[in-house]
């Protein structure tokens, strides 16, 4: 039996049913799904669609599917078309009648667009940290690699020398734009559909703006039909996951090209190599290779993305449950590859006296250009001038840097006995000492820069806490003050009591007067109310995020208060709940 067969009078084909099924790919969301579902009960009881006893039935089931789930105790059967279905069918099976309540107002059109949204939110999330361990991988290898000169390449041809530090550090500079695509992609998913129902709306008054509250999201969608049509940002998430593996396989060609004999710049460690079935002496650098192939399978499932968004109408079309698959794809394997190169550049050996033995005087011939127009030689004319030297040179099968003053004159009389100076690699490389050049000073100031970037400016003490009240006769009763870390500990204000006070008063006090700066806890963030032994409760909740400090270990700055977001960070809404239940245990109200 079906959650929507009423309208039909034939079973659905056999064949249609597998066709139609999504639940081997989306049951990855039922994390999200059953989220979603605590947040949607709790929801429909503020409502008054459920009884606070039918909401905690209901939660408390959901919870149990979950928990059997990750034991492997969930069976799932033919008529499940959907990880939402299914839970719904667990949910009425454990918990009765009151289980087909849950639907209320909600669509499964709206649901699965909250799951995907919860759950690219927290890929997103994953990948920025990936991304941050790949740039701190980068940045020791280019320290590690300072003052090693290589050759520059354009077109595959040996240019210009440069430092290695520099090649690495233009990583860097790559990952620093990702992560600004990955945090947009992200504040792109950082929406709550939940309410849209299937195109119009819910037709129950839901309080959405504590759904959001709740499940972490900054804001609330503003149009119903956008929100259950919006697959952009799966798009835009597929889109950077892309265009992170487009990169890194640019990097793992020169890695693979690197490593050759021909070249043997590098050597992969053997952790991250592999070997031939039938060649003994091989050593092959499969681990690139596999991150250059990896990057056409995320090409391949952006486009897969765009090209079953793009001929649909709105709001909602089946098409749309293409879009997970690609997706959790993706997730999968851009988080694998980060990581993998992460490991490969972490330990790669670089060869520099093979380096040395590579780079060719050539690699002077525009310094040599560049020398003549200090002289006081237009460039093209320079350029005309160093061109047919370096011509002489390769017929003849003489070194740029071995031809004698005496034959440098006849192509030009500007070339002077001090022209010796530039045969010297590290001056070479140290004269580029425009902003961004390649220049030890520029690397190095590069290397602090990326060093500045990587230290959060702000860190997040884990240190949250609430106020349990109650206001009586229009005056605020506090009950108890705590912390997330310490429930059994009062929290007290400190340096804010006037004489007289209580610490309960003051507390009080500052509630009103303040905004809720309570002590040492600070930064007002969130209100809950709740009903216990008949009586209504209120409850705020805090966090302080504090700068980071200085070598000495004292604060650069003065503390400053959490934004929401960040306080649900610290102390999400089911450690809120447990920081209440332990308040009103422990006041025994």
């Amino acid at each position: 039996m079906k959650m929507w067969d009423g309208r039909f009078s034939k079973d659905t084909d056999a064949l249609m049913e597998a066709f139609n099924n999504s639940l081997p790919v989306d049951k990855a969301l039922i994390k999200e799904d059953i989220v979603g579902s605590i947040a949607w009960a709790n929801a429909l009881q503020r409502a008054g669609v459920l009884t606070v006893a039918e909401r905690d039935q209901t939660v408390d089931g959901l919870k149990s599917i979950f928990d059997d789930y990750n034991y492997g105790r969930v069976s799932f059967v033919s008529s499940d078309e959907d990880i939402h279905m299914a839970v719904e069918r667990l949910l009425v099976e454990r918990i009765g009648e009151v289980g087909k309540k849950l639907h209320t107002g909600r669509s499964r059109n709206d649901q699965v667009i909250t799951d995907t949204r919860l759950y690219t939110k927290r890929a997103l999330d994953e990948t920025g940290e990936c991304l941050l361990e790949l740039q701190r991988a980068v940045v020791g290898r280019a320290k590690s690699d300072l003052s090693v000169i290589i050759p520059g390449y354009t077109h595959l041809q040996q240019a210009q020398p440069v430092l290695l530090s520099h090649y690495w550090m233009s990583l860097f500079s790559i990952l620093e734009r990702e992560k600004s695509r990955v945090k947009h992609a992200r504040e792109s998913s950082d929406i709550l559909p939940l309410g849209s129902g299937a195109i119009a709306g819910s037709g129950f008054c839901v309080d959405r703006d504590a759904i959001a509250a709740e499940l972490g999201f900054s804001s609330v969608s503003t149009n119903s039909i956008d929100m259950v049509a919006s697959r952009d940002f799966v798009i835009e998430a597929l889109s950077s996951f892309a265009s992170i593996g487009i990169h890194l396989s640019r990097y793992a060609e020169d890695m693979i090209i690197w490593s050759s004999k021909e070249f043997g710049f590098v050597e992969l460690d053997d952790a991250w190599s592999t070997g031939s079935s039938m060649m003994p002496q091989k050593k092959n650098p499969d681990s690139l290779e596999l991150i250059r192939g990896k990057s056409g399978r995320l090409i391949g499932n952006y486009v897969r993305g765009a090209a079953t968004l793009k001929g649909l109408g709105l709001a909602y079309y089946k098409d749309l449950q293409e879009d997970k698959e690609p997706l959790f794809d993706s997730v999968n394997t851009i988080c694998m590859v980060m990581k993998v190169f992460t490991n490969v550049i972490a330990t790669l050996k670089v060869k520099e006296d093979r380096i040395r033995q590579g780079l060719d005087p050539f690699l002077l011939a525009t310094d040599m250009a560049d020398y003549l127009v200090r002289k006081g030689m237009p460039f093209r004319q320079a350029h005309k001038v160093v061109g047919r030297l370096v011509g002489y040179c390769a017929e003849s099968g003489v070194a740029l840097t071995d031809v004698s003053i005496g034959k440098l004159r006849e192509f030009s009389e500007m070339f002077g006995d001090d022209v010796t100076d530039l045969y010297s690699w590290e001056r070479a490389v140290n004269s580029r000492t425009v902003k961004g050049g390649t220049s030890l000073d520029s690397v190095e100031g590069q290397i602090r820069m990326a060093e500045k970037t990587l230290q959060p400016a702000l860190r997040i003490v884990e240190q949250a806490g609430t106020v349990l009240y109650r206001i009586v006769d229009g005056r605020v009763e506090i009950l108890t003050v705590r912390s997330k870390t310490f429930p059994e500990q009062r929290i007290f204000p400190k340096g804010h009591m006037e004489a007289g006070e209580t610490p309960e008063q003051t507390a009080a006090r500052e509630l009103l007067e303040e905004g809720g700066m309570v002590g040492e806890i600070g930064g007002y963030c969130g209100l809950r109310e709740f009903i216990y032994n008949n009586k209504k409760y209120r409850v705020r909740y805090y966090a302080a995020k504090y700068i980071s400090k200085d070598n000495e270990g004292e604060p650069n700055r003065e503390p400053q208060w959490a934004s929401v977001e960040e306080t649900r960070a610290i102390l999400p809404y089911s450690d809120l709940k447990e920081v209440m239940d332990k308040c009103v245990e422990l006041i025994n109200v």
